[in-house]
């Protein structure tokens, strides 16, 4: 069994891995010292951090007393409490990195002088500066002077410690600089060598596997041909086998694909049949209905076109109902539905409203064609041979239609001219039923 592959790679990893190894232990040794130095310094760096602040705290405290002998204004006493509270978090801040005790205590009792003071300044009347508010506030200011040098002189000497600590830490990371720039170019010089022995050994063959199987992305069932003595050998003749079980079972899939999809595109139109379609009269249902209309106004308006529209309903059909069962008022909406469809052009749209309300669109036609396809679908309706229908309040089974016009009768949208429809038929209603009435008629 061939192995030269495998031993190519485990020879080249062995030797990455002893560079790697000696890279390692020089960062591991230089890692060691340069953590010592970050963390002096990041203990020095919170520390002329927590002195910053607190001497900007120191700062701002003195302002509002100042403020309060200028101006009179009370509400400077609670900034000053505020800004009391920022140098007592500030003091606490400083006090988690500071070791001389001494300081911390002797800034405590700076703060308490300026405190002192300030509550002497605010207990004077809300007036404008006075002698004796100067002397106080020149007292406070000097308190917080005192407290402000402290602070500076003691960051000063932090501040030269931290330099010292700098300066070991470049000089750590020269070092580590070197030492890595030593061993980058050695495993560059490694990189380079198993890159090219690689190359000619392991990825010339793998480069024409993969053509090989890219080809098959565009259907080309291409065979590679690979005599190396290497396992890729028997890859290749392997992968040749594939490409012809793949190829047969292409070529079968292809035909089932083709048979499918034209299973899919007939259920498909069927589909969008029953999507716009009522169930009960094959008539187009209330949505597509006013999908249609909306689309058939905007075609009528750009040409200057006529458009009717009749909405239609079923005289007394509770009364029908209620009388002889649902089912057979179902019967009755299907024969009113084939009335309807029996007068219409194939270019007449015609769909049921409501529950016995039924409507039909009639592009380019005007006021005068619509009564007459109204009148001559109300008598198909009146003689139509519906079973009981002489049980009805008139005697037979009738209609009320209404008939309204684009733009003679509303140039708005589809809902007025739906709106002058619904009002021409309830008009209709109330005229008697069995007859059409058109919009602005009465």
């Amino acid at each position: 069994m061939p192995i030269r592959i495998r031993t190519r790679l485990l020879l080249g990893y062995l030797a990455g891995v002893i560079i790697l190894l000696i890279i390692a232990s020089i960062g591991m040794y230089s890692r060691s010292i340069l953590i010592q130095g970050l963390e002096k310094t990041g203990a020095i760096a919170e520390e002329l951090h927590a002195a910053h602040t607190m001497s900007l705290a120191l700062e701002r405290v003195l302002m509002p007393a100042n403020d309060y002998l200028i101006s009179g204004d009370i509400r400077e006493k609670d900034n000053y409490k505020v800004r009391l509270a920022e140098v007592m978090e500030a003091l606490k801040e400083l006090e988690k990195v500071e070791q001389n005790n001494e300081l911390i205590n002797t800034l405590r009792e700076k703060i308490e002088k300026i405190n002192a003071e300030a509550e002497k300044i605010f207990s004077l009347p809300p007036v404008k500066q006075t002698s004796e508010g100067s002397l106080l506030m020149y007292a406070m200011d000097n308190f917080g002077k005192e407290a402000y040098d402290i602070v500076m002189v003691d960051t000063k000497i932090d501040k030269q410690e931290l330099d010292m600590v700098i300066e070991k830490n470049k000089r750590i990371v020269t070092f580590v600089n070197t030492s890595m720039l030593g061993g980058g170019i050695a495993a560059l010089i490694f990189g380079i060598f198993f890159v090219f022995y690689m190359e000619r050994s392991v990825r010339f063959p793998i480069e024409m596997l993969s053509k090989g199987v890219k080809g098959l992305n565009g259907g080309k069932w291409t065979k590679v041909e690979i005599r190396d003595g290497l396992e890729i050998t028997s890859l290749a003749d392997e992968y040749n086998k594939m490409v012809e079980r793949l190829r047969s079972a292409y070529e079968s899939l292809e035909d089932k694909v083709r048979e499918r999809t034209a299973q899919l595109n007939e259920l498909n139109k069927k589909l969008e049949i029953l999507s716009i379609t009522d169930g009960l009269t094959g008539l187009y249902n209330h949505r597509h209905f006013y999908e249609r209309l909306a689309t058939e106004i905007a075609r009528a308006a750009r040409y200057n076109h006529d458009l009717s529209l009749i909405i239609i309903d079923v005289d007394f059909f509770k009364h029908y109902n209620d009388n002889h069962g649902h089912l057979a008022g179902d019967i009755v909406l299907k024969g009113v539905a084939d009335c309807i469809k029996s007068g219409v052009r194939e270019i007449d749209i015609t769909a049921r409203y409501g529950g016995e309300e039924f409507a039909a669109i009639l592009p380019e036609v005007d006021k005068k064609g619509a009564l007459a396809f109204a009148e001559r679908i109300r008598n198909v309706v009146a003689s139509h041979p519906f079973s009981k229908k002489e049980t009805q309040p008139n005697g037979n089974l009738t209609i009320s239609l209404g008939v309204a016009t684009f733009p003679e009768d509303t140039a708005a949208n589809d809902s007025a001219l739906i709106q002058m429809a619904d009002n021409a038929m309830y008009k209709a209603k109330e005229m008697g039923r069995n007859r059409v009435v058109a919009a602005k008629q009465w």
